[in-house]
């Protein structure tokens, strides 16, 4: 992923009604996508793995503007349908996790540290933070399907 992403330290424009409807008022270890921007508002350490996954959520936002220099109204209407449309954000964050697990085994090969990984963004996809839209074992499985 060669995209260039602009990291703020601060949240998002929109963090006040994403807190309306997720969980993640206490979450210290959230980033988020809007554009071309990845908001870090505790500047945790990104990872080149989240990275790829937050870059996933950039493009998802251009695909629905195909002029860049409207990248935020492309955020702004992804953000919307995210917020309220389950299937929806569920098929944009299996995309995100998948890019994300497929970049971390072409990095990392041990079979055993894969394995671990895939739990764990699996864990966080069907935890409460995105609305348990769904099942720890499903997330795994749609996760791991990336071919």
């Amino acid at each position: 992923m060669q995209q260039s992403t602009k990291v703020e330290i601060e949240f998002p424009p929109n963090y006040k009604e994403l807190c309306e409807v997720f969980d993640i008022k206490d979450s210290k270890t959230i980033v988020f996508t809007w554009g071309d921007t990845l908001y870090n508002p505790f500047n945790i350490p990104i990872s080149q793995d989240l990275l790829v996954h937050e870059q996933t959520h950039t493009r998802q936002q251009q695909s629905l503007i195909k002029d860049y220099e409207t990248l935020q109204k492309g955020a702004r209407l992804w953000y919307n349908k995210y917020i309220k449309d389950k299937d929806f954000r569920l098929d944009q964050e299996i995309a995100a996790y998948r890019n994300q697990y497929k970049f971390f085994t072409e990095v990392v090969k041990d079979r055993n540290k894969q394995a671990k990984f895939l739990w764990e963004i699996a864990r966080h996809l069907s935890s409460e933070m995105y609305g348990n839209i769904i099942e720890h074992s499903e997330a795994m499985q749609k996760i791991r399907n990336y071919k």
